[in-house]
């Protein structure tokens, strides 16, 4: 089973850190529904395939906030506020 069949998130602020030993993708795969319906920080050491990971977060709406050691730390923020326009 994944982690999307046991918990239906959305809209949710999340904070999110992920250390499992070189299954980082596969944890990712498994929450790409609750990733890709929420927004927030997700930090994740990754020893191995950097790129993939990227990806994996990109494709959940999710960019690259810092990079530092194996760990790196992704952030989807909120829409844009709206400015209100003056006439």
């Amino acid at each position: 089973m994944r982690f999307d069949d046991f918990v239906a998130l959305a809209g949710q602020t999340l904070a999110i850190k992920i250390d499992v030993e070189r299954y980082e993708r596969k944890v990712l795969a498994g929450m790409a529904r609750t990733l890709r319906d929420n927004r927030g920080i997700v930090q994740i050491e990754v020893l191995e395939a950097r790129e993939e990971t990227t990806a994996l977060m990109a494709a959940a709406g999710f960019r690259l906030a810092q990079d530092f050691g194996p760990n790196l730390v992704f952030r989807k923020r909120l829409r844009p506020l709206a400015v209100p326009i003056r006439r």
